[in-house]
């Protein structure tokens, strides 16, 4: 677990050196105007948006981990809140079958 949140901290380190790699490139290369304020933007954007979509499926990939230890968890959990409900809901079927005994009898 710590592991893979070690995992994601160090890809987004290395997506924020990857985007910013076109401006210190620019910067050291002295491009022209348009490179300046057209293609570093671009490349830096396009790298954005898949370093973007990767993180998002490194994140999900971590979390289905996560949701499948829990999931064992979850089903114990309702199965035991499954098992009150019934004993309640039998609880409360005896009572109204009281009841209306009771008022047949009357």
């Amino acid at each position: 677990m710590k592991a893979r949140a070690l995992v994601i901290i160090l890809y987004r380190i290395f997506a924020v050196l990857l985007i910013l790699l076109p401006v210190v490139f620019n910067l050291i290369n002295q491009g022209s105007l348009i490179s300046a304020l057209v293609y570093v933007p671009l490349i830096s954007c396009a790298v954005a948006g898949l370093a973007i979509f990767i993180d998002g499926l490194l994140v999900e990939y971590v979390m289905a981990d996560n949701s499948a230890e829990s999931a064992n968890l979850t089903v114990v959990a309702n199965s035991q809140a499954q098992s009150e409900h019934i004993s309640t809901a039998k609880h409360v079927c005896s009572l109204k079958v009281n009841v209306k005994d009771f008022n047949s009898a009357a």
